[in-house]
């Protein structure tokens, strides 16, 4: 990036220097001795400093109520902003956009945690917001050049010119000899290169600020800094750093060495070295220069329209030495939280604000107590004058000898005791230190403040009343702090970034291109009123993964895998784990969707088995129903069968009694022809022709009755047959 120092600006430079001056003069923090003064007692208050009270020969401990609360407070925010992923998720803008805004969510998290050192960025925000009064981050756009440097060896000359036709590649050293190829002698023309491959690509960076280093516009009354008329960035660099940037080197060496450091009571109250004169040095490029980022609202382009600029420049302190850079940006770069909002300022209220007053009568206190203590060990005597050796009385030695004239020459100097008022005013002091910032040595709440509360509920309620006070703390720095940053480091990587990355999402890789993501400006916090709202939501989650169980047991359509899958993720991040993903399969991924495609695969299997066997049932019901049908119908038929036999029988009897009857009649007959004998022989013919034919027809019809019984027989014994198979 070229940075030189040609004006493109309609505005002249000596405008935009006294503009900026002006600014600077009349900025908050301007005055960096009282604002560094203020800081370092915060600081002070915090390392239990002396504070400048103590006398020679008395006690000189140091209460540390600011540094207790701060510490006992800070694990509870940390895990709250740094133990779930989704604190701050993206609000999808239809049902088409839900799995991309958790897209966004998580990918925009681990730019931040892990891209960026995200714990200690956040620690270090969270701490200067509870012990100065306000954290502030820079969120910028930056283009890393990175150089690596490879060689390779025994390449032929095609494959040199290709890596020399390669953009971004500088071939540092080439070396070419000449080798044998095979066993035949030929030769060949090789090369060993070294090339070095310079790559460039832009990412998100998050710095911490300190306060010391920052201005705002005096008049600013708001907590967000977006719309801030003026800001500024006051930091110390080397020249080299900024020929590093693209700054003309020749302007570089033009700049005033300078080097206020006025952060450097961190390092005086903590006993170390904070030599500013050290930061210089013999060579030219790690010169120290002032550089101040002012991000203000300027008519560069004298159109009538305030623009928003960066206006980079050099200054000795308080003065401004030379403009180096002026362009247009598009959003201040800054995110600031505090622990205690105050109305209509940028400034809140730290935890060394609430708790100065404790820790200064608490340090008083312990230091009376101790020295009452020191008294009753070591007390003061009333001796009479001339009658008591002094230097006896001056040295307190067990088993010492008091050399006096007489035997009342001495008495003690009676000192009163102040341990149990003082130990009761110290307990009291405790319960308002906690009353003040939520926070005790027992905990979130301390027993012996819980009065009279009786019972289960009582104790909730005071626990929940602690846990609020916290609680809100961590709101509020959630809803300051941790979501702005959230939604402008995903404006500038949707802006700025274009780099395809890999990226997990829900057990899966896949290809993340935020220049692609559509615009997104609703977001949601998901961050409660301390550990107790944790708990009754860890609560509420199993009471509804229970519901979820015993609805799917009804075989109700109320639950879907999408809803149960919702439930456990939301249980694992409230145990501290980042995602359900590891543990659990997400319906709407690639893989979720596989199984479910097998399991319905295999639904349909198993639904096709049963259909098969229940028609294997219907087909032998209906076969042994055909079979009864045919047993009842074989039963029917043999029933008139042997009804038919018997009739057929009694035909026959009757048939032979018909056939006895007639041979009677014949005897009969025959007895009469024998005894005519002179009959008339027409009369005896006519008589025989009818007999004749009597006889015949009796033989017809026996027959006849026969053939019948026969033809049943046959039938019944082939029913018999078919009802036997």
């Amino acid at each position: 990036m070229d940075r030189s120092t040609n004006w493109p600006w309609a505005m002249e430079e000596a405008e935009v220097m006294a503009i900026v001056q002006a600014e600077l003069d009349d900025a908050s923090f301007s005055d960096t001795e009282t604002i560094s003064t203020q800081l370092e007692t915060a600081l002070g208050y915090y390392l239990g400093a002396p504070d400048g009270k103590e006398v020679v020969g008395r006690s000189t401990v140091t209460s540390t109520d600011v540094a207790d609360a701060v510490e006992w407070i800070m694990p509870q925010i940390m895990e709250a902003l740094v133990g779930q992923c989704d604190i701050v998720e993206f609000i999808p803008n239809g049902q088409r956009d839900v799995m991309q805004a958790q897209l966004e969510t998580e990918y925009v998290h681990d730019v931040i945690v892990t891209e960026n050192n995200g714990f200690i960025k956040l620690y270090t925000f969270v701490k200067d917001a509870l012990l100065q009064r306000n954290g502030l981050l820079k969120v910028y756009v930056d283009e890393e050049d990175t150089s690596v440097t490879t060689t390779y060896t025994g390449i032929d000359k095609a494959s040199v010119e290709a890596l020399a036709a390669m953009p971004n590649i500088e071939i540092q050293q080439l070396y070419a000899y000449e080798q044998v190829i095979d066993l035949t002698g030929e030769v060949g023309l090789f090369h060993d290169v070294t090339i070095k491959r310079q790559e460039r690509s832009r990412c998100v960076k998050i710095d911490n600020v300190p306060l010391e280093r920052f201005r705002v516009n005096s008049q600013h009354t708001s907590l967000d800094l977006s719309g801030a008329r003026f800001t500024a960035h006051i930091e110390q660099t080397t020249v080299s750093d900024l020929a590093r940037m693209g700054f003309d080197e020749d302007m570089l060496m033009e700049l005033p060495s300078y080097n206020s450091y006025r952060s450097d009571y961190r390092f005086r109250l903590q006993g170390e070295s904070s030599n500013v004169s050290s930061l210089n040095s013999d060579d030219p490029s790690l010169a120290s220069v002032e550089v101040a980022e002012c991000f203000m609202r300027m008519d560069i382009n004298k159109d009538g329209i305030a623009e928003l600029v960066k206006v980079t420049l050099a200054s000795d302190g308080d003065t401004i030495q030379k403009v180096m850079l002026v362009e247009q940006i598009e959003c201040m770069p800054w995110v600031s939280t505090t622990g205690i909002l105050m109305s209509h300022k940028f400034q809140g209220l730290s935890l060394f604000d609430r708790l100065k007053e404790i820790q200064d009568q608490k340090t008083a206190l312990l230091r009376n107590l101790l020295d009452n203590l020191y008294l009753q060990n070591n007390g003061r005597v009333i001796a009479v004058e001339n009658q008591v050796t002094l230097d006896d009385l001056m040295v307190s030695r067990p088993g010492g000898i008091i050399r006096v004239k007489r035997i009342d020459a001495i008495a003690p100097f009676i000192t009163p005791q102040i341990a149990q008022e003082a130990f009761s005013m110290l307990d009291y002091l405790d319960r308002v230190r906690a009353g003040r910032s939520g926070v005790d040595a027992e905990g979130n709440a301390s027993p012996k403040s819980m009065g009279d509360a009786v019972g289960s509920e009582g104790v909730d309620r005071l626990l929940n009343a602690k846990e609020a006070l916290v609680g809100l703390i961590v709101r509020t720095i959630a809803e300051t702090g941790v979501k702005p940053l959230c939604c402008k480091v995903r404006d500038l990587l949707h802006n700025h970034v274009d780099t395809i990355r890999d990226f997990e999402f829900r057990g899966q890789w896949i290809k993340v291109n935020p220049s692609e993501w559509v615009d997104r400006r609703r977001t949601r916090v998901k961050v409660g009123s301390g550990t107790g709202d944790k708990k009754a939501k860890m609560a509420a989650l199993q009471a509804v993964i229970e519901a979820q169980k015993e609805i799917a047991a009804a075989g109700q359509p109320l639950v879907s895998p999408e809803k149960v899958y919702a439930a456990l993720d939301d249980f694992c991040k409230l145990t501290g784990l980042l995602s359900g993903s590891k543990y659990f399969v997400d319906p709407l991924s690639d893989e979720g969707k596989k199984l479910s495609e097998q399991s319905s695969a295999n639904a349909k299997q198993e639904q096709e088995k049963v259909l098969a066997g229940q028609m294997l049932t219907l087909k032998a019901e209906q076969q042994f129903a055909n079979a009864e049908q045919l047993k009842a119908q074989s039963m029917i038929e043999n029933s008139r069968i042997k009804a038919q036999e018997l009739s057929a029988r009694g035909l026959l009897e009757r048939a032979k009694i018909e056939n006895v009857s007639m041979k009677q009649q014949f005897e009969q007959i025959k007895a009469l022809q024998d005894s005519i004998h002179a009959g008339d022989k027409l009369a005896l013919e006519q008589f025989k022709i009818i007999l004749d034919g009597a006889i015949k027809l009796t033989e017809i019809e026996a027959n006849t009755i026969s053939e019948q019984n026969r033809n049943f027989s046959d039938n019944a014994a082939e029913v018999g047959a078919n009802y036997g198979r």
